[in-house]
């Protein structure tokens, strides 16, 4: 809904406060790396914000790290199918919840945010349960997590009500509220919606979608109020009947030439003609997608197909070519432009466009040729909030010195390649002090304890800094008269190993350092501290020396349900068979975490989950032979997703008729395997099986 999604867009990280991807400004360097990620839209407006849901993993009661958890949901709304129910509509919910008015409707805010998160985490149009199995869901991870069973059973009757959208709880009322938010946004808002319902249902023939459409419309429009809660139904919804009104008009018309199920192009169509029909036929669909990545795509898609966002962060376009003299009737988006990641930047380019560009996200770039000349040359242009946290930069003493002025000093903090040292923290000790004018104080410290005269823990710079793993805190800790050690004992980049361990391990948070994948774990570590760890935690550390000896000799020590998640343990068919009354068969934990071997996969089959887990497995021992043994178990639209296979032209031909082309958009490496298959014929093969 636009004047959510703007906001959301503009949403300031609960952690960092960046603007921009919080991603990208967050360390993201090898030891976060070792997550499980899932394929990520890079528009802003698709980015949740992780700091806010780790808070909220903290108030709800849930033990160790939050962030694989969230991973899984980032994927989910992240799935190509979708087009509405994406990460832009949770964001939505989560900014109408922080009104003031909203949010003092509830009685737990923490459970309908926590609802609001995981109400759409399983969508798939074809099935008629995705409210029943994303509570599932909700209810498996947060009693995983240590929280309470009352919690989780309300949280999940919240997800389930959003089905027929009937309960008689408050809290659930609230959930089903924000959830119908968009029916009363502004007309061009909800049309947007509407569209995005539309593509979801692709597969539906347009007679039969307004049928069904009509029917679901007309529930909503039958009721006598559309909003349980007052507050929402003072201000939607006059405006939610207007918008159902116009939607059931349109839905009665006779489908017109926009309709999915457009022709098929005949075999003998040029190829150009063959993907511009058919996108024409399924705008936005999975053949926009393959244009975009065709050699010949602005022959391809021609002006009028040439203005989505998306297209113009593709890289692989000729963009000098492009800027020098677009095609008549091509309109460059700037904006979008620039936040392209390809390696066509230059200075020159730069300046020669310099009104249009979107300098906020130049700013975050980490593409461009960043050079201490060309953070001059364009000084009075940048913006240095933003500049603060790209990692990108020749970061330097000296670069810090040159615009001392213009650095906002909270954010450098933060910065995993700035070089914190001795004397670096001397010559700026006072300024990470300083509050970042932009700043969110909803993550402030609970803490305020003294550090040195005039410094608290809750002030943003030093916060920052305690995290960031880029520091030299080899050097640092000895300087420091006092530190964060909850925060350093998190901090991967401290060099956390046997003789630093020894000599702090009186101020050490041993429930963190368990969960800390940059310590330098041997079995000797684990057994001298046995009586410190976080036992549960340690369990989820991939980071251990796992091996079945480790495994068998603290088997009554370690959390066998996180042990089942952990994609550090080497799974063999023998340990797992050994293991199995111990594992209670977390199918999906197991299924999506655990680095299963090809003996394993086979053996334990029935009881794995094929749609979710293993398809997105990113650490199983993938090969060809794996692919080929579960062809009819897969799902491959999610397989397509999944960057870890041995992605080969071999491979993409084998399985051709099976590939989803559209789950390939941000897989690089399957794109790297499809493109010796880029040719006409290939595309009209496509074509013909994928018709709308």
């Amino acid at each position: 809904m636009e004047p959510v999604a703007i906001e959301f867009d503009r949403m300031k990280c609960r952690t960092c406060g960046h603007e921009e991807l919080c991603d990208d400004n967050q360390i993201k360097s090898d030891w976060n790396e070792q997550v499980p990620a899932a394929p990520l839209r890079r528009d802003p407006g698709f980015l949740l914000p992780e700091g806010r849901f780790r808070a909220l993993w903290r108030t709800l009661g849930a033990k160790g790290p939050s962030r694989e958890t969230f991973m899984r949901l980032r994927g989910a709304y992240d799935e190509s199918h979708r087009a509405y129910h994406t990460a832009r509509h949770i964001g939505a919910c989560l900014r109408i919840l922080d009104d003031s008015a909203v949010r003092a409707l509830a009685e737990r805010i923490e459970e309908v945010e926590a609802a609001l998160w995981f109400h759409d985490a399983v969508y798939d149009t074809r099935a008629t349960d995705n409210e029943e199995q994303s509570a599932m869901l909700a209810e498996e991870t947060l009693r995983t997590g240590g929280v309470a069973v009352d919690v989780v059973t309300r949280i999940a009757s919240y997800i389930r009500a959003t089905h027929d959208h009937s309960t008689e709880t408050p809290d659930g009322r609230l959930v089903m509220d924000v959830d119908l938010a968009i029916l009363g946004e502004d007309t061009a808002t909800y049309d947007r919606f509407e569209q995005g319902i539309r593509a979801e249902y692709g597969w539906v023939d347009d007679a039969s979608y307004a049928v069904a459409r009509a029917g679901v419309l007309r529930h909503f429009e039958d009721r006598p109020f559309i909003y349980a809660t007052r507050v929402l139904r003072d201000r939607l919804e006059s405006r939610a009947r207007e918008n159902l009104a116009a939607s059931l008009k349109r839905v009665a018309q006779p489908p017109g030439s926009a309709g999915r199920s457009g022709p098929v192009p005949d075999e003998g169509a040029s190829i150009a003609g063959a993907v511009r029909a058919l996108c024409d036929a399924q705008p936005g669909g999975a053949a926009e997608v393959l244009a975009r990545h065709h050699p010949l795509v602005l022959e391809l898609l021609g002006a009028r197909r040439f203005s989505g966002p998306l297209l113009h962060r593709n890289p692989r376009l000729p963009w000098p070519e492009i800027l020098e003299g677009a095609p008549a009737g091509i309109e460059v988006d700037y904006a979008a432009l620039s936040s392209n990641g390809g390696s066509f930047w230059t200075a020159e380019i730069l300046r020669r466009h310099a009104d249009a560009w979107d300098w906020s996200a130049l700013s975050g770039n980490e593409h461009l040729p960043w050079s201490r000349d060309l953070v001059a040359d364009f000084a009075d242009r940048w913006i240095w909030k933003v500049m603060s946290s790209n990692p990108a930069l020749p970061w330097s003493g000296d670069l810090v010195g040159a615009f001392s002025d213009r650095w906002v000093f909270s954010r450098l903090a933060a910065n995993h390649r700035v070089p914190w040292d001795k004397g670096l923290l001397g010559r700026y000790r006072d300024r990470l002090a300083e509050r970042d004018p932009d700043w969110d104080p909803w993550m402030a410290s609970e803490r305020p304890v003294a550090l040195a005269p005039g410094i608290t823990l809750g002030e943003q710079g030093w916060n920052h800094l305690w995290q960031n793993p880029g520091a030299s805190w080899g050097e640092l800790l000895g300087s420091l008269e006092s530190a964060d050690w909850s925060a350093l004992s998190s901090n991967p980049g401290v060099g956390w190993d046997d003789e630093a361990i020894a000599r702090h391990a009186h101020t050490i948070d041993f429930g963190r350092l368990a969960a800390n994948r940059g310590v330098a774990f041997t079995e000797a570590l684990v057994e001298r501290y046995a009586d410190r760890w976080n036992w549960p935690v340690l369990s989820g550390n991939p980071s251990l020396p796992w091996s079945d000896a480790f495994l068998r000799k603290n088997a009554a020590r370690w959390s066998w349900q996180r042990i089942s998640t952990n994609g550090g343990v080497p799974w063999t068919e023998a340990l797992l068979s050994d293991l199995e009354d111990r594992l209670r068969w977390d199918h999906r934990g197991l299924s999506s975490a655990a680095r299963l071997d090809r003996a394993s996969l086979m053996r334990f089959a029935p009881k794995l989950d094929w749609n979710w887990g293993v398809t997105t497995n990113p650490v199983i021992a993938w090969s060809r032979e794996i692919v080929a043994d579960h062809a009819d178990r897969w799902n491959w639209e999610r397989l397509g997703f999944n960057p870890e296979l041995p992605w080969t032209d071999a491979l993409v031909a084998e399985f051709s008729d099976r590939w989803v082309l559209g789950s390939f958009e941000r897989n690089e490496r399957a794109w790297e395997a499809i493109g010796p298959h880029l040719d006409d014929a290939f595309l009209r093969a496509w074509v013909r099986r994928h018709p709308g």
